[in-house]
């Protein structure tokens, strides 16, 4: 009597990374440390945007920045904008992130950087920012102080100085784990009665990476 032969049939199965959630405070070893925030060396914005007409001011050392991205995206605390909003200055922006994405966590959850120019001690530049939740549209602009930004001690250009804003995505309504990918931003009227601001660039500081699908054979029987 003849034995009967089974076959195999293999078929792909695709499976779903969980999204990787990287918190930027525990950056290792490509962590970069400014003022009392580290960042993992992704978590800068990937590309900038400016909005509306106007003229831009880019200032930089050694060198100035050849354009809007290389003022503003990276980690670039010598390269920045200057005096948005001022006259005929453009001062409507914005900042995307592509390479980790900021995640509505517990506490801050994106530091914005301006410049703050000599003999200034806090912050003097007020600004106004939304952001954009992955796959859907910007929040309305929530307005911060200039007192609000946070003194880093890193040297900017000449006579400058990288000041901080934590930013917390509870701020805009959003619920937990909520997932962000750009900002936008416009200086306020300072203590001089009108705007002109001095932004640096922006990170995230906890930060969310897309799933990935893996393909794994699986065999079966019939």
């Amino acid at each position: 009597m003849r034995s009967s032969k089974k076959l195999s049939i293999i078929l792909p199965l695709c499976v779903v990374l969980l999204p990787l959630i990287v918190d930027s405070a525990l950056a290792e070893p490509d962590a970069i440390s400014i003022g009392p925030w580290k960042f993992d060396n992704a978590a800068f914005a990937d590309a900038a945007t400016q909005l509306d007409t106007g003229s831009i001011d880019l200032r930089g050392e050694p060198t100035d920045p050849a354009d809007l991205n290389e003022a503003l995206t990276g980690y670039s605390p010598r390269k920045m904008l200057v005096n948005i909003g001022n006259g005929s200055n453009a001062n409507l922006f914005q900042l995307d992130f592509t390479d980790l994405k900021a995640v509505n966590q517990t506490g801050p959850d994106i530091v914005f950087f301006e410049g703050v120019f000599a003999p200034e001690t806090s912050g003097d530049d007020p600004f106004e920012i939304a952001v954009r939740p992955e796959g859907g549209s910007f929040t309305g602009f929530v307005a911060y102080s200039a007192s609000e930004f946070i003194d880093t001690g890193e040297p900017c250009i000449s006579g400058c100085t990288v000041f901080g804003l934590e930013i917390d995505l509870d701020d805009f309504g959003l619920p937990a784990g909520t997932v962000v990918d750009a900002i936008q931003f416009r200086a306020l009227n300072g203590v001089e009665g009108f705007p002109e601001g001095d932004p640096v660039m922006a990170a995230v500081l906890t930060g969310y990476t897309a799933a990935n699908l893996v393909f794994l054979p699986v065999i079966v029987n019939p």
